[in-house]
């Protein structure tokens, strides 16, 4: 799964940098707070807002509108427990939740000037879904753990602000639809700070 990722990745940066040829692209890399509106719960099943961290890279030219944004979100879901019974045994569960996303973002500028840029995104959505799980029960005590990958598509709109030409701060919203009800939407803000 990783080579997979770093592969796209790497596609992703070779064939932007194919059709940049003409102008120098840029890179900006940074980071800030994401939200997702199932990314926390109460008890594990209700779902509702919850934040995370994102960290982000922007590869860009300055005469062309389009642009690529891989990104990561990591949100630490709560922890919840519930309990277990079956016949004659019964358990104590405690489940600690992790979503992890990874977008890859193709986007439009429609809006674009020295200090302002509106745009428009589209790309892959992949998500890893982590459980540790603890059981305390009637006949023994154990852990386990769980990932779960999931694939998709994300969708959305944002804009940057470019305070300086190093420093610029950024806000997007977008839906991922994942595969089998794993959908949500995602909101990010944070600050930028160009490389080259």
């Amino acid at each position: 799964m990783k080579k997979q990722l770093v592969f796209l990745f790497l596609l992703s940066i070779v064939t932007f940098s194919a059709y940049s040829q003409e102008t120098r692209p840029h890179l900006k890399i940074g980071g800030g707070l994401g939200l997702g509106d199932w990314a926390s719960t109460d008890d594990g099943w209700e779902e509702k807002w919850g934040a995370g961290a994102n960290i982000r890279a922007l590869i860009y030219s300055d005469n062309i509108r389009f642009s690529l944004s891989p990104s990561y979100i990591y949100f630490p879901v709560p922890k919840f427990n519930y309990d277990f019974s079956y016949s004659s045994y019964s358990s104590a569960v405690e489940v600690d939740p992790a979503m992890h996303y990874i977008n890859v973002e193709a986007r439009y500028s429609f809006v674009k000037s020295q200090k302002v840029e509106s745009y428009v995104f589209v790309g892959p959505s992949f998500l890893i879904y982590s459980e540790d799980i603890s059981y305390s029960g009637s006949y023994a005590d154990f852990t386990s753990d769980g990932n779960q990958f999931k694939t998709g598509a994300i969708a959305g709109l944002g804009i940057n602000f470019n305070f300086s030409g190093s420093v610029g701060a950024y806000a997007d919203c977008g839906y991922s639809y994942i595969a089998d009800d794993w959908d949500q939407v995602l909101v990010s803000v944070g600050v930028l700070f160009r490389i080259f």
